[in-house]
């Protein structure tokens, strides 16, 4: 009899995809902060998800029709 044993995902896994999903929902709502520091939370549990990268990058990388003066503007 042969059998594979798949351990169960961790919890700092689990917890990743929660926080990923509830950034999701955050973004749906026009709630970008609150997005961002999710995912960002999502990241820290689990660094290698690539899912969450790609969608915090999306989040945070500055407009591309921003010109310079317009990007620092303020500052």
């Amino acid at each position: 009899m042969s059998s594979t044993y798949t351990p169960p995902p961790s919890r700092a896994h689990s917890f990743a995809e929660a926080y990923s999903n509830l950034a999701s929902a955050y973004k749906d709502a026009g709630q970008l902060d609150d997005s961002i520091t999710c995912y960002r939370k999502a990241l820290a549990l689990s660094p290698d998800s690539p899912e969450a990268f790609a969608k915090h990058a999306d989040l945070v990388k500055p407009d591309p029709e921003d010109t310079f003066d317009q990007y620092y503007e303020g500052r």
